[in-house]
């Protein structure tokens, strides 16, 4: 059977996905095989996460295999429990807004998951916004903080007065 439900988004709004089940033709009650139930949960995370403007299963995956880091890396750089990644990008259960600003600043800035390592000019991606003005200043920064203040991530970076005056 396919039907559409209900789902609450966390600002309240109402949603719905349409759900595959079985019915029992004897008591009428609801039951899910394997599969049903695997497809109920990606069709009820994809509902929530374009609601809430998310990364897709495929985007983490592709963020993911930039970062050159396979999914247990991946879940030790972002601080989640073991399968997370793999729940994520098998689209089952959708990732935390935070967990989402975070993925999204590992792939504009790779060696934010390096906190205490320099960076080399190289590690700040290509084509990301201010990269030309940054990638000089920010050689040799060692970043102290990933921090996220107003829905954005914060880098902290500890630079040698030197490493600025040579950029300007």
């Amino acid at each position: 059977m396919h039907e559409e439900r209900p789902v609450s988004a966390d600002d309240g709004t109402a949603l719905s996905f349409l759900d595959e089940f079985s019915r029992c033709q004897r008591c009428a009650t609801d039951f899910y095989t394997h599969d049903q139930s695997l497809a109920s949960s990606r069709a009820r995370a994809g509902a929530l996460r374009e609601h809430e403007g998310l990364l897709t299963p495929q985007e983490i995956r592709d963020i993911r295999g930039q970062l050159g880091y396979t999914q247990a890396q991946l879940e030790e750089v972002l601080g989640v429990g073991a399968k997370t990644v793999v729940r994520w990008e098998k689209g089952t259960v959708r990732q935390s807004r935070l967990a989402d600003r975070f993925l999204r600043t590992l792939a504009a800035y790779p060696a934010a998951a390096s906190q205490g390592q320099p960076l080399q000019a190289a590690d700040v991606a290509p084509g990301f916004p201010g990269v030309a003005m940054l990638q000089t200043a920010w050689q040799g920064a060692v970043p102290v903080a990933a921090v996220e203040r107003w829905g954005l991530f914060d880098l902290t970076l500890e630079v040698a007065p030197e490493a600025l005056l040579e950029a300007a």
